[in-house]
This record gives C-alpha cells, structure tokens and sequence, in this order.
C-alpha cells in the first residue's frame, strides 16, 4: 500500500486534493506514473510558494510603512516603596515586519535596543488594524492603531498607549550612575544596565529601614537592612536577603541563611549627593520536595559591592 505525506508552504488543501485524484485515476497504470505525476504537482508548487515569497520586505499590501521607526512610551512606575518614578517602554518596527523591544541604556539615558533571542512579528498592519505574532505570550495579538503628530495611539479593548516617535541614540531620561556587582557560586555578575527605569537602587521604605535592590541577569538581589542609621555594619537576618531567580514563567525565590556570615556594610550614605555604597556577603537558600526527599538549594553571594541612588 502507498503513502504520500506532502508538505507545502502555499495550497497544502489543492494539493492533497489532487493527490488523491492521481491515486483514483491511476489506479492500474502503475506506481510510476503516479511518481511521476505527483512529482511534477510539487515541483510546480515550489516554484509558485517561491515566487510568491521572493520578496517579501518589498510587499507593502498588507504593511502601512508609516509605522517604520522607533517609539516609546512614559508610564508611571507601579511599585508599592520608594522607587523612579517613571518607566520608558519602547519598540523599533523595521522595514521586514519585525517588532524590536526598546529600553533605556541607564548610564547615558540613551534609547537602545533590548537583546532577545526571538522578536515579535507583523502580520498586517493595514487601514488601522494592526495584527501582531507575539512571541512573549505565544498568540496572535490584533491592535488598532491611529496617527498624531509625531505619536500613535495604540489600542485595544483593555488599554491605550501613545507612542512618540524617536530614534536610536536619542536621549530620553537623565544619565544616572550606579554599580552593582557580585559573585554568585563562581560566576560574577553586574546590575543590568538597559532597562526601562532604572533597575538597581535604594529605597528608604520607612524612616528606620532600607532596601537595596538590584537587577542582575536572570536574578534580582534584595537586601532589607531594619533599624537602619547610616554608615555601619548590618547582621542580614533570615528572608531579610533575597536572591530571586526569574525564569521567565516563573519565578523562584532564594532567602538569605542567617546560620551563616550574612552581612552588608554602608561604606557612604548621603542623602544630598544621592548616593549609597556598600559591601555584602550571604548565602540564599530554597528547599524542595523531590522523589528522594527533601532538597536543600544553596546559593552563595560573595564579594558583592554597589553604589546606588536612592529613592525615599
């Protein structure tokens, strides 16, 4: 017994159809013919899906080129402690129908491009109807969108955004300086440097307590210092140290170990100059039920440094 498995880019349904036409009219002419036959339906398919798909940055039918550019966004920044108050969001829409995210490189306020391994996808942007493949949420996602001067409304049942034009390198928020570094197990990282608000600073959460919080890649460190008065040397208590992993769906999160050294020292605090540098050292841990019991996670934070504005 035959059997034909086709794979085709354009007019998959025609082509089966006619595959089965050739089985039903071949019948006894032999296997031969009917190779032959569906071989020359393939070859002619190719040849369409290839013209067709030849060049496709070039056809516009379906793409309002107006949208070409880069653009952002100011929101409000949604944190329930001391933190900046605004957040940059942005996009860069090229001429092949490709949605680029954009952020802001922290040091110089500069607007740049955000690394990602896939990019999300235009598949019509037409007479205000704008028909996107995201690849962050795995969905197609449609939008209406309207021009202003300079700007574009975009819109859907549960929001509205308005995008100003902007380019590459163009500055959009003042420079701020800040470090963060540290080693975890034996891997050193550095506080992220593109974001869309500054990732990595203090918080004077109440008058007797500070927070230090960093964005690092894939984690997030937050260090909780209580009866807080300047320069000096603090004990980090149990969970008052954490190390957050972000998986992207998901997130998990290590507590600092207070059986262990977990310290964080002020070296400079000063309110005026805006400015807060410190040392720490602890471990973070997380436990886990497994088939063979439970499981103890240890992460170990060492010569961690940071200089950092702060938020109160």
């Amino acid at each position: 017994e035959a059997k034909l498995v086709v794979f085709t880019k354009f007019g998959s349904e025609r082509a089966a159809r006619l595959m089965q036409a050739l089985y039903t009219i071949g019948g006894n002419m032999g296997r031969g013919f009917i190779n032959l036959a569906i071989s020359i339906i393939i070859f002619a398919f190719i040849i369409v899906g290839c013209e067709k798909d030849h060049n496709p940055i070039s056809d516009t039918s379906d793409f309002d080129t107006r949208l070409i550019g880069e653009w952002f966004y100011a929101d409000s920044l949604s944190i329930d402690y001391p933190a900046p108050p605004i957040a940059f969001y942005g996009m860069q829409i090229t001429s092949d129908k490709i949605i680029k995210q954009l952020g802001i490189e922290i040091k110089t306020g500069k607007v740049v491009t955000l690394d990602k391994l896939r990019y999300d996808e235009i598949i019509k942007a037409k007479d205000g109807i704008l028909v996107v493949l995201a690849f962050s949420v795995g969905a197609i996602d449609t939008m209406y969108y309207n021009f202003g001067k300079e700007e574009i409304l975009i819109s859907t049942e549960y929001y509205k955004k308005t995008y100003k034009r902007t380019k590459l390198g163009s500055q959009i928020n003042d420079p701020i300086d800040f470090n963060f570094r540290t080693m975890i197990d034996s891997t050193n990282y550095e506080g992220v440097d593109v974001h869309s608000y500054p990732p990595s600073f203090t918080s004077r959460i109440s008058p007797n307590d500070l927070l230090i919080n960093a964005i690092i890649p894939n984690f997030r460190v937050e260090i909780e210092i209580s009866n807080f008065h300047g320069v000096g040397t603090y004990q980090i208590p149990f969970a008052k140290g954490k190390l957050i992993y972000d998986g992207g769906d998901f997130l998990t999160t290590y507590l600092s170990d207070s059986t262990n050294t977990a310290t964080v020292s002020i070296t400079d605090y000063n309110e005026t100059e805006n400015i807060c540098s410190g040392t720490f050292t602890f471990d973070a841990i997380i436990s886990y039920y497994t088939n063979n019991g439970w499981v103890l996670d240890r992460k170990k934070l060492r010569q961690g440094s940071f200089s950092l504005p702060i938020y109160k």
